[in-house]
């Protein structure tokens, strides 16, 4: 039989111990974990976990057979059922006889079952890890050997073998070196080979666009959110306003969906406002205070319609784990065609450290942690044939050097290497507007940087691997502009074009 009864019960009973146990990730259930085809103790037990779990929700702070009956009569069904099994005794007698200790057991043994019970209702053969038709002792042993990720991986493994002898030989290619290169030539004639648009054209000649895994590294309050809400503004949506030509125009740039992907709990409200804040090129801080001016509020409510009809999918997931965020990325790029991803951002948070630790079963590090984020992006990236853009965070280096490198990531250098390209963002100090003197006495009328882009990789650059590009963000519209660039040294970038790449 796949279920324990013994252990659904003394699980229970140490939910009914210490009631805020079911709010705890760290013993989640789900609906199927509590009911066995077959089982009929099962249903009691799925009713008693689900009146506790609703109690505990409404407030409560204890769990007894009184607080209990009150609640069910309430659901007669469900009532008569519970009182089948003399829940009201049942109850104190669990609660006396459930050991806190041994939680952890009750808890992986009622999942190891419904596991196997989900594996073995889609079909698969269970036997080698379960065999009901042996003696239950020597099963269980075996069972209790083994925790519920071994359980996964044994499923993982026969799939894979599977997939072995049918899939994995055709992605190898054996060639000659020059085959069919009459034909590339031909296409890249026709399609030059560019990703998607930056905002920035300068950024565009620098990195060929946004293709494979881009990096852009910042420290808090660095402006990435800000840079990344404008780069998918530029795939996302169709029309824009144009601040010199003083109307909305079409935005030749647009490929089509785009995912963004938001981690910080406190943006939820604001990114609305910085996508029509982009669109409208009206401040944000004019659409957050109600004001606006001369045609301000029209530009915005047109913002409005234009990002409504854009295909522009936010998620929510600031407790994001590695596999959630995965699914999430998979989905939309299979159910809505998105054709860039923003991930905003990269970080270590502890539920991605926690799930990491137990996948490999050692703790893991900062930067270990980054490090496999920054590849499962990359994976996805290659997977799909889809550029993801990403943040992330500087470990504090970056302001004890002349040039920050890829030492400043705080994933450290291995996190550059699994880019296409990687950039590091950085406000300007007074030593640096001193610095820049010459070229800012050129600019004119021109507005003079806020922001310089550190170029640290680009795979198909045409450029030196250190490069400075030195911007104007306006921080109430996103919007960058381009004002010059130098190399390392500070001498002048010349050649540096503004590309702007087109998809219609």
């Amino acid at each position: 039989m796949l279920y324990s009864i013994d252990d659904a019960m003394m699980l229970i009973g140490c939910f009914c111990q210490r009631p805020n146990l079911v709010l705890s990730n760290k013993y989640k259930i789900g609906n199927l974990d509590f009911k066995a085809k077959g089982v009929d103790d099962s249903e009691f037990h799925h009713i008693l976990y689900r009146t506790i779990y609703n109690l505990v929700v409404s407030g409560a702070g204890e769990i007894d057979e009184v607080i209990v009956d009150t609640f069910l009569r309430n659901y007669p069904k469900q009532y008569e059922l519970c009182k089948q099994y003399d829940f009201m005794a049942f109850i104190p007698e669990i609660k006396r006889l459930a050991s806190g200790e041994n939680i952890d057991y009750h808890y992986t043994t009622v999942r190891k079952f419904a596991m196997l019970r989900q594996y073995k209702s889609a079909g698969f053969n269970i036997t080698e890890l379960y065999d009901e038709s042996k003696e239950e002792t020597s099963q269980r042993n075996k069972l209790d050997a083994m925790t519920l990720r071994d359980i996964d991986e044994y499923f993982e493994h026969k799939r894979l073998a599977i997939k072995r002898d049918f899939i994995s030989t055709e992605n190898i290619e054996h060639y000659k070196a020059g085959d069919d290169f009459e034909y590339t030539k031909e296409t890249f004639k026709e399609t030059p080979r560019l990703g998607l648009s930056f905002q920035s054209p300068y950024l565009n000649d620098v990195y060929r666009g946004i293709m494979g895994l881009t990096l852009r590294s910042g420290g808090s309050g660095s402006g990435k959110t800000t840079l990344s809400i404008g780069d998918a503004c530029m795939s996302g949506v169709k029309y824009y306003y144009d601040l010199e030509q003083k109307k909305y125009i079409t935005n030749h740039s647009y490929i089509g969906n785009v995912l963004f992907i938001n981690t910080e709990m406190d943006l939820r409200e604001e990114l609305d406002v910085m996508f029509i804040a982009w669109i409208s090129g009206v401040s944000r801080q004019h659409i957050m205070d109600g004001v606006y001016h001369g045609d301000e509020e029209e530009r915005v409510d047109k913002a409005y319609q234009i990002l409504s009809e854009s295909g522009i999918y936010v998620v929510d997931d600031p407790e994001f784990t590695a596999k959630n965020l995965e699914e999430i990325i998979e989905d939309y790029i299979v159910d809505k065609s998105v054709k860039l991803v923003v991930f905003d951002y990269v970080q270590n948070q502890g539920y991605v450290a926690n799930e990491l630790a137990e996948e490999s079963g050692i703790p893991m590090r900062e930067d270990m942690v980054l490090l496999t984020l920054t590849d499962r992006l990359k994976q996805l990236s290659r997977k799909y044939n889809v550029p993801i853009l990403t943040g992330t965070q500087l470990n504090g280096q970056e302001f004890n050097m002349p040039y920050p490198t890829e030492a400043c990531l705080a994933g450290g250098k291995s996190q550059v290497r699994k880019a296409d390209c990687s950039m590091i963002i950085m406000p300007l100090s007074q030593k640096n507007m001193e610095e820049i003197e010459p070229y800012l006495n050129v600019l004119g009328d021109k507005p003079k940087p806020n922001l310089v882009v550190h170029s640290i990789k680009g795979r198909a650059s045409r450029f030196p691997k250190y490069i400075k590009i030195y911007q104007h963000v306006d921080l109430g519209t996103g919007r960058s502009m381009d004002l010059f660039a130098t190399y390392k040294d500070l001498d002048p970038l010349n050649d540096i074009e503004s590309l702007h790449i087109h998809h219609f």
